[in-house]
């Protein structure tokens, strides 16, 4: 058994996927008594990196979205490994650290852009799913938008990917009243985003972790879609249970189906969801996704116990 165990990040994808690593790897370090040593992680937006030691690789492995805090420190302070790989994702936010012990990482920082109080900062993620290419990805309707504006009685006030598309020509055109905003690097907007007070995210783990990680946020609108909704993505998990910030809106599947084909689809009506709406989609996602995390953990148990033979 190691007197320290080392977990080693093998960097994946973009800026918030690569801060969902390392915040995973920081929690499993604040969780476990075994002393955790983290190393690999790279984000050149927050001009933060770590190099690796020359251990050799072993065959423990983390990262599907299915893995859970608990018992992974539970196996790492039972077996005490020399060197546990994270190879990918585990976007569960009860897998992640309370917010304020992460800022020495993602310092908050004074935005380029101030958005006003009475002002509902949207994002917008369009980039790479702006041709559909992902089937958890994609723009919300236009009417969503218009659906806000109506419920918060606050300005819109755009932010993102704004590119001329036919996405964002049709958004500007229905939203004539609403303010485009010139962004600038990611994290120049990930500041924005964090600095507001009210925020419509899109389904986008940028936009999500913006607002996840602010302290200035009251109201954070999330539709419930793609990535974000528990029938569509049962492994992942984005809807704090108990942060009075987040409220989820409920997209009609037939408008998220059609996000290609009809930006101004209006046919259907968006709502609120209730929590205890919330509260059963989240356990049907886990009635559904158990059998795969039990083999998960299963697995790295075993794994764990022939490492120590």
């Amino acid at each position: 058994m190691a007197a320290r165990t080392i977990l080693r990040i093998r960097p994946y994808c973009r800026m918030a996927n690569l801060m969902g690593q390392l915040m995973f790897c920081l929690a499993v370090q604040k969780r476990c008594q075994q002393p955790i040593d983290i190393e690999g992680y790279d984000i050149p937006e927050w001009s933060i990196k770590t190099p690796t030691t020359d251990l050799p690789r072993s065959n423990l492995s983390l990262g599907d979205h299915l893995t859970r805090l608990v018992p992974v420190c539970w196996m790492i302070d039972t077996f005490r490994p020399a060197l546990v790989h994270m190879d990918g994702l585990t976007f569960r936010q009860a897998n992640f650290s309370d917010i304020g012990e992460l800022t020495q990482f993602f310092p908050f920082e004074p935005p380029t852009l101030t958005v006003p109080d009475d002002t509902l900062l949207v994002h917008i993620r369009a980039g790479d799913v702006a041709a559909l290419s992902h089937h958890l990805y994609g723009p919300l309707p236009i009417s969503y938008y218009k659906h806000l504006h109506e419920m918060t009685g606050l300005n819109l006030a755009f932010i993102g990917e704004l590119e001329d598309t036919d996405y964002i020509r049709s958004l500007r055109r229905a939203l004539p009243r609403a303010d485009f905003l010139n962004g600038g690097t990611p994290r120049e907007d990930f500041q924005t985003i964090r600095s507001a007070k009210n925020v419509a995210i899109a389904v986008s783990t940028f936009s999500w972790m913006a607002s996840y990680l602010s302290r200035a946020a009251r109201n954070i609108h999330l539709p419930l879609a793609g990535l974000f909704d528990p029938l569509q993505s049962p492994k992942t998990d984005f809807i704090p249970s108990k942060d009075k910030r987040f409220i989820v809106h409920a997209i009609p599947r037939q408008a998220w189906r059609k996000r290609y084909d009809d930006f101004n689809e209006t046919k259907h009506q968006f709502r609120m969801v209730s929590k205890v709406e919330i509260a059963t989609l989240k356990l049907s996602a886990t009635i559904r996704t158990t059998p795969r995390s039990a083999r998960i953990h299963l697995g790295l148990l075993r794994r764990m116990i022939a490492s120590t033979r």
